[in-house]
């Protein structure tokens, strides 16, 4: 939506906020994944796509002319953008899982015979 908007009125403040506050959020992922030592999911994604974020954030500052307080400034504005985004998804996705309820998610790709056999596995059992 904002490059639209970009486009349209020739306005690219906002874009730059936003793609700005999503390498953020890519820093974010691999921070996570360094901080607890395991797999976060769409860190694989986030190495991937730092450096040509990082890159696209240099050459875009370059080719506008916008001072360093206006690139703050719609910074601030752009993490509140992606920040909403993502409280709305993980509202859904919430809200998802209640409906499908929280007992089955781990369920979801555990085969009916595992899942209704009485007792414990057996050796053969596990895979």
């Amino acid at each position: 939506m904002q490059d639209i908007i970009s486009r349209l009125t020739g306005f690219y403040g906002l874009w730059l906020g936003v793609f700005i506050a999503f390498t953020f959020h890519l820093v974010i992922h691999i921070g996570q994944t360094l901080v607890i030592k395991k797999y976060v999911p769409a860190v694989i994604t986030s190495v991937i796509c730092l450096p040509l974020s990082i890159w696209l954030i240099a050459i875009s500052i370059s080719k506008l002319s916008y001072s360093s307080v206006e690139i703050f400034t719609y910074s601030l504005v752009g993490i509140v953008v992606v920040a909403g985004n993502l409280k709305i998804a993980h509202g859904i996705m919430r809200d998802f899982l209640e409906e499908l309820g929280s007992d089955k998610v781990g369920q979801i790709s555990i085969p009916d015979v595992v899942l209704q056999k009485p007792g414990n596995l057996t050796d053969e059992g596990f895979i």
